[in-house]
């Protein structure tokens, strides 16, 4: 018998985020094996209807926001309201524990309370977006007395990317992380190194960690083609880009020389901080193009047709950025800037069994160089590049296989726990 699954997550279509990407294939997944799927979620701040195509149909219950969207949307109405919402923005991302959503662990709880009969849930999962995901998982499993799998996705209080990485947030996130997930059936993690930093710091109390990596689905890379020089030299970055984890300054000054040189061009495609819009602007970088936020399906666009595509790995050691499965299905060349040495960066250690990948550390120079030997050789690079879509290696990050490993954990939970 199939197990009825109570699903908690902020991060569901069409809610715009990398981790409704990773949800969504696992309640795809959940749903092809006949579980019996209730999903909690909020009313979506923003959306991809690209994303919400691909939803299959189950029962979804949506709550309000929490307090810090309906403060923020009132700031905005105000005189200089875009000013005022962003300083409301830096003390939420700053100060409100675990991160902006605080509170909505509250509406989850009370909507589970008048719309679901304990009886008729078997397992509970949650699921980051929100770290509040887990908070109400945590109490619900313990009120109903059910297990629960917590797929924290990145890492909670050791997540090394701003705002998480403020050291008010860790302290107060370490602390309510380890009261919540070591009472939690089983972890689910992106990454080993990710992994092996939760056994170290739980110790005795970790529960059982599984690791899913994040992936790519094969279906939307079926028309993949190898890159073609056209008239520009198209770089990429795919993806969030902020300086404060991602500083894309150096890249953009490399590319800014060699255009002096060659017909370059380079595209930064989503969200980004303000200040790389100056940084262009005052190099005179007229090579470099602001593409701004794209939805999913135009992002899968972007990485099956630019020329060289551009990663920058995570600082910590520990995670490796999703988009990175999807650029190596794209079959194009990449240019990944390590944040870490060698031996401390899981994601090197990932791409490194790959053809068509050039590593360089984060410095003008290195860029450039690297840069430079992949244009005056582009033609073998790119022919390089593509083999790597038909490598074994690839498959194990297809979504549906990973799907699979991630039903067969919940059944077996289920199963153990009936």
């Amino acid at each position: 018998m199939r197990p009825k699954i109570l699903f908690i997550s902020t991060a569901v279509p069409p809610h715009p985020e990398s981790q409704t990407i990773r949800n969504l294939f696992f309640i795809k997944a959940l749903n092809n094996i006949g579980c019996h799927l209730t999903i909690i979620t909020a009313e979506s701040e923003g959306r991809d209807n690209s994303l919400s195509s691909l939803m299959p149909s189950c029962r979804i219950i949506r709550t309000p926001v929490p307090g810090y969207f309906k403060v923020r949307d009132r700031l905005g109405v105000l005189p200089l309201g875009g000013y005022w919402q962003w300083l409301y923005g830096i003390y939420a991302n700053f100060w409100k524990i675990p991160d902006a959503w605080s509170g909505w662990e509250k509406l989850v709880i009370s909507a589970a309370a008048r719309a679901i009969d304990r009886g008729s849930v078997d397992i509970i999962i949650s699921s980051s977006g929100s770290y509040t995901a887990h908070i109400a998982g945590a109490f619900l499993a313990e009120r109903w007395r059910k297990p629960w799998v917590a797929e924290l996705g990145d890492p909670w209080s050791k997540n090394p990317i701003w705002p998480a990485n403020f050291f008010y947030r860790v302290w107060r996130n370490q602390r309510l992380e380890k009261k919540c997930i070591t009472r939690a059936s089983a972890l689910v993690l992106t990454t080993e190194a990710t992994a092996n930093g939760y056994k170290k710091w739980l110790g005795p109390k970790a529960p059982a960690i599984s690791v899913i990596p994040m992936g790519y689905e094969p279906a939307e890379f079926s028309d993949a083609t190898p890159a073609v020089k056209g008239v520009n030299f198209r770089i990429a970055y795919i993806g969030v880009a902020y300086r404060t984890g991602r500083d894309l300054r150096p890249l953009m000054s490399a590319i800014i020389d060699l255009s002096r040189f060659y017909p370059v061009q380079f595209r930064l495609i989503g969200s980004c901080s303000p200040s790389y819009q100056r940084y262009a602007s005052e190099q005179s970088g007229k090579v470099i193009q602001f593409l701004g936020r794209v939805d999913y399906r135009q992002s899968l666009d972007h990485i099956k047709s630019e020329d060289i595509l551009v990663a920058i790995g995570n600082p910590g050691g520990m995670q490796i950025p999703g988009k990175l499965y999807m650029y190596l299905a794209s079959g194009r060349p990449i240019l990944y800037i390590s944040q870490s040495s060698r031996g401390d960066d899981p994601s090197w250690e990932l791409l490194q069994k790959f053809p068509g990948v050039y590593r360089c550390q984060n410095n003008k120079n290195e860029i450039r160089f690297t840069i430079r030997a992949l244009i005056e050789d582009f033609e073998a690079v790119s022919r390089k590049a593509f083999s790597r879509t038909a490598m074994p290696e690839l498959a194990e990050y297809a979504w549906p296989r990973l799907g699979e490993r991630f039903g067969q954990l919940i059944m077996q939970i289920s199963q153990s726990n009936g």
